[in-house]
């Protein structure tokens, strides 16, 4: 062991280099023959010196065992790493600069500083040295000898060594007894690494925070601070900027903080909370095949981001905040925040804008007032006295601060609200129970997606009446629209049927048959016979033939789906610009779903198929850093887009993510998507896959020509991984970076899925109706082939 200082007498070992040196050479091991080689030995032993010296004076030395001990000397150029590769400390400096700072580091990025120690202290060469003095104390020397900086943990020597873990952490540990006697992790500066725990001690207020970054390149005290507040035994995490608040989280509730979106408590590697005699300790589990990285930046945005080892950088996954909204209390009391809304602030109902000048005018600090008083505060002679005030509901939203709590069940919030004059809201969440605000209601923030909880404003009896007269007027604007519709629809419908006919007529008048109109295209099952025919396609060929091999005299223009040509078939008749043509490639092997869906077909077996997946896995559209995009045209083929872009239009990257898991069903079962329908009660491919794994059947889905019990464990996890994928919200489906995690098993422990959308519950229609009825009025289902 280096720690060992054998010969030290005659041979002191003053650095990390002379200790690896002293080690290497021949003449301090023990020899059998120590004297027959002496001369041989002492020639070598010089001229490895010069070699080794000149070497390590330009690269330095990496210690890989991760300690530091009394007899070692971590000079500018050394380094100590943890066992598993997955931190190193040493002297750096920040970009752009000269200044040397101690510091820890993840092994696969220097850049990636997460810890440093004399962060008000830079030394101004790389005359700096890291040892352990005679005091027990792990200490940062100058060329001068004097001490920069120093865990002052003890004052009389001791046995102490210095250690650096895979979590990050450097302790310094008693040798007589092995207990810690300090350890950075309760010296935090801007990262939050696995393990290390913030707190907050209710009892004498000292809190563990984290401390931004004077700026990118003065890793000095800087101005914005990460930690826990707790109050009445309810968990937040807040930032602030110096002492003000800057970024609230919502309550925990024993798994998530409820403000805060895209949290899963099983995706983001198990964060947790403990209460241990008064003080809150914030933290995360640690493993080592998961590398992540979440750190205060110098302007207080907290982000988390993911090591991607096959491409050697870092994937954010979370920033905040990220928008206005996220900023503490952006709008004002009384008033809530919607980035989504123009403009994003608005008075809560029964409430309106302190000063309406400075409202409009975007200034919103103010917040809003009361318009009418409630119950209590109305004077006793008031003919509306004994009128109850009444709850306005507010959808997901991350409650205000300045919480208050009682036990109680849902239920009971209500009345226990109304007993008392003081409060003017509540919420309940199952883990947490009745929350109440009295005074004030700050900082609350609404969301567009299912995030947040639900939030009951107290206000006065008449705006329950005011609510009923909009019900009225959406209701008679709703009947009023379908009404219109209706007549817009049967004039077209009258104008189509008088087309059509006309169109017929000058088919039997002229011998031709018009391909738009020959065939109708109906829904039907892709397992039975379909008559190809059915559908207009051409060959290559024809193509060629028509537009004389795609001669540029032919060539009409070019718009978004590519160039467009004027040809002439067969039958002398031209075509251009009136279809859109789909023109697929030629592939000489086949597509894919030929060796998936055609049993008589070359079998692909479970490794190439999950090949296939992480193929799949690794593309997408939509890109990672975008939020997510609505457009009026919804292109794709059905039963493998997204419901809510199916259904609304809205596309982000979670509806690739549900796109991909129908693909890995299908490549498990071997079956399409659509080959489900009215088989075993589930529409479509996804339902019938969570109807099997809920019931502890999912080898049945299994293609039976892969099933393998080496291979059944891994394959049943694809398909629960795939079941995630297409959960009917997009905030429960994982994100793609996520799923590949999953994939590549460096996330272990999977969440269970939600029953997708398309379900057995679409079958329960009530008797007498019939599922294939489509309601047209000639009984045909037509679809229109719209080509992405």
């Amino acid at each position: 062991m280096l720690a060992q200082k054998a010969d030290e007498s005659h041979f002191p070992i003053r650095s990390l280099s002379e200790s690896k040196l002293f080690l290497m050479n021949p003449i301090f091991r023990s020899d059998p023959c120590p004297n027959q080689n002496l001369l041989h030995n002492k020639f070598f032993y010089f001229i490895t010196v010069i070699v080794i010296v000149l070497r390590l004076s330009s690269h330095g030395i990496c210690l890989e065992i991760g300690t530091l001990t009394p007899s070692i000397v971590l000079r500018d150029s050394d380094t100590i790493v943890s066992q598993g590769k997955i931190f190193s400390l040493g002297f750096f400096s920040p970009n752009g600069t000269t200044r040397r700072y101690m510091g820890i580091w993840f092994y696969v990025s220097k850049v990636s500083v997460v810890w440093v120690a004399n962060r008000d202290r830079p030394l101004n060469d790389s005359s700096g040295t890291i040892t352990i003095s005679t005091d027990g104390n792990i200490v940062l020397l100058n060329g001068n000898n004097e001490t920069v900086w120093s865990t002052n943990a003890t004052t009389s020597p001791r046995n102490t060594s210095s250690q650096l873990t895979d979590n990050g952490n450097l302790i310094l540990l008693d040798g007589s007894n092995n207990v810690t006697l300090w350890e950075s992790h309760k010296h935090p500066t801007s990262s939050f690494l696995p393990t290390l725990r913030l707190s907050h001690n209710t009892n004498t207020g000292e809190k563990v925070r984290l401390n931004s970054w004077r700026t990118s390149q003065d890793p000095n005290y800087g101005n914005y601070f990460v930690g826990l507040q707790v109050s009445i035994g309810i968990p937040q995490l807040f930032s602030w900027n110096q002492d003000r608040p800057f970024w609230r989280s919502g309550p925990w509730n024993g798994r998530v903080f409820t403000g805060v979106m895209r949290m899963y408590s099983v995706y983001v590697d198990g964060f947790s909370m403990v209460n241990e005699g008064g003080t809150y300790y914030f933290t995360r589990s640690f493993r080592q095949n998961l590398l992540v990285k979440d750190d205060l930046s110098p302007d207080g945005i907290l982000t988390e981001e993911l090591w991607n080892n096959q491409m050697g950088y870092w994937d954010r996954s979370y920033k905040g905040p990220d928008v206005a909204c996220d900023v503490y209390n952006n709008c004002g009391p009384f008033a809530f925040c919607n980035q989504y809304n123009s403009p994003i602030c608005q008075c809560l109902r029964g409430y309106e804008p302190m000063n309406e000048q400075e409202w409009d005018g975007g200034n919103w600090t103010a917040g809003c007032k009361r318009k009418t008083p409630l119950q209590c505060e109305r004077s006793n002679n008031a003919t509306d006295k004994s009128k109850e005030d009444v709850f306005s509901k507010l959808r997901m939203v991350k409650v205000p601060d300045l919480i208050q709590w009682s036990p109680g069940l849902e239920n009971e919030c209500r009345s226990i609200c109304l007993r008392n004059c003081s409060c003017i809201a509540y919420s309940y969440d199952t883990d947490i129970g009745c929350m109440y605000w009295s005074e004030t209601l700050i900082d609350i923030q609404q969301y567009k997606d299912d995030a947040g909880l639900e939030l009951y404003i107290r206000v006065p009896y008449s705006e329950r009446d005011k609510q009923k007269d909009k019900k009225v007027i959406l209701i008679v604007l709703v009947i009023i629209s379908l009404v219109v519709i209706s007549i817009c629809l049967f004039f077209s419908w009258r104008w189509m049927s008088k087309r059509k006919k006309k169109i017929v007529i000058e088919q039997q008048e002229t011998g031709e048959k018009n391909s738009l109109y020959s065939n109708p295209i109906v829904l039907r099952n892709p397992e039975d016979n379909v008559n190809i025919e059915e559908l207009p396609l051409y060959s290559i060929e024809t193509l060629v033939n028509a537009t004389n091999n795609f001669h540029v005299a032919n060539k009409l223009g070019e718009g978004g789906f590519g160039p467009v040509y004027k040809g002439e078939l067969a039958n002398r008749k031209e075509i251009a610009r009136y279809e859109k043509m789909l023109v697929y490639e030629y592939m000489q092997n086949r597509s894919l779903d030929v060796f998936l869906f055609d049993q008589s077909k070359m079998v692909l077996d479970w490794r190439k198929r999950f090949n296939i997946i992480e193929d799949f896995g690794m593309a997408r559209i939509f890109g990672g850093d975008q939020d997510q995009a609505k457009t009026k045209r919804v292109v794709g083929t059905y039963g493998y887009m997204a419901p809510e872009y199916a259904l609304s239009g809205r596309f982000s990257e979670k509806s690739d993510v549900f796109s991909f898991g129908v693909i890995v069903l299908e490549i498990i079962s071997g079956r399409r998507n659509t080959s489900f329908y009215n088989e075993e009660l589930s529409l479509t491919l996804s339902g019938y896959a969570w109807k099997l794994w809920n019931e502890n059947k999912s080898e049945k889905l299994i293609d039976r020509r892969i099933s393998n019990p080496n291979f059944n464990a891994e394959i049943t996890r694809c398909m629960h991984i795939a079941l995630l994928c297409v959960q009917e919200s997009p905030v429960n489906r994982p994100t793609i970076s996520i799923v590949l995690s999953m994939l590549s098993a460096e996330i272990v422990d999977l969440p269970l899925p939600k029953e997708p959308l398309f379900t057995d519950r679409w079958n329960h229609a009530p008797s007498g109706s019939s599922s294939s009825q489509t309601g047209s009025a000639n009984k045909i289902s037509i679809t229109i082939l719209d080509g992405r």
